[in-house]
């Protein structure tokens, strides 16, 4: 992996480059390395201010290999661009860009030797099946991460039912749920991407204006779509509710980060309660502590 202060290289480009006046003549060159040497380069039409004049842009990304470096520092010989490099009994197998028409570049293969440049069928057939390795090797480890994420989220989802089922059974059992709720919270609380509409957004409309939390004292959700139909919360029409979320970790993971002054607190949350994956919100609320 590259490291975020690694110093960017740059390398003299020797193929064509844009020129103009009034119109294009810029030049956005790009150098990575990476394990498969490539070159992608083309022309980008651009226009003069007043729209009257165009001209083109340059526009090039090229990826070299380590190998490419060791063998040689600057990457280009006799005006072409050397994209990889495979040493074999003493010889040395190029992959190597020139110019083409236009701003494109042609990639070819040969054989340096003497100095010079020597198109070779059989480079070809090396940087062929070695990057036919390369790409099965990449994809047997990407295919390998899935298999790992899928594993991952399958244990995650049966955790969660499980974890969903002994709640919801303590629930009817004991007629309250224990859980981790913020508190004022609704100006720094956002709808989180990642929970996908699985519930609301995580702030308590009932609680606006509140700065206190109220300990030992039953606090009672309600919004005027609730004083209606006289449920509170109500399954469609309102997100009324003190929202909690069963895991500490999962209420830290969806607060922004700005959210420093949010206070986080257990509490019993009874009366009528939507459930969801990760949370749900609840009628009344009995706050017991607040979580350091």
């Amino acid at each position: 992996m590259k490291k975020e202060n690694e110093e960017k290289k740059e390398f003299y480009y020797p193929l064509r480059i844009a020129k103009g006046r009034w119109a294009g003549g810029e030049n956005n060159i790009s150098w990575h390395e990476g394990n498969i040497g490539k070159i992608h380069a083309e022309g980008v039409r651009a226009w003069s201010r007043n729209g009257k004049w165009s001209g083109l842009n340059l526009q090039a990304a090229i990826t070299y290999t380590p190998s490419a470096l060791k063998h040689f520092p600057s990457l280009v010989v006799h005006g072409s661009i050397i994209l990889d490099v495979i040493e074999y009994r003493g010889e040395l197998f190029v992959k190597y860009a020139r110019q083409s028409k236009g701003f494109f570049a042609a990639v070819e293969f040969g054989i340096f030797s003497e100095g010079n440049l020597l198109k070779s069928e059989k480079a070809a057939e090396k940087f062929q099946k070695k990057e036919q390795k390369i790409i099965e090797r990449e994809e047997q480890i990407r295919i390998k991460k899935e298999e790992q994420i899928a594993r991952f989220e399958a244990l995650k989802r049966a955790e969660q039912a499980e974890k969903f089922s002994a709640l919801k059974a303590k629930w009817q059992k004991d007629g309250c749920i224990t859980a981790y709720c913020a508190q004022n919270a609704e100006d720094l609380f956002k709808e989180n991407p990642a929970l996908k509409g699985q519930y609301s957004p995580i702030y308590n409309h009932s609680l606006r204006g509140h700065s206190i939390p109220s300990f030992s004292i039953h606090e009672v959700a309600k919004c005027i779509p609730c004083s209606e139909n006289g449920l509170h919360p109500n399954n469609h029409s309102c997100e009324c509710g003190f929202y909690f979320f069963y895991d500490l970790d999962d209420l830290k993971e969806a607060a922004p980060r700005e959210s420093k002054f949010m206070r986080i607190l257990r509490a019993e949350f009874f009366g009528r309660i939507v459930l969801h994956e990760k949370g749900g919100r609840a009628e009344y609320r009995r706050l017991i502590e607040e979580v350091k």
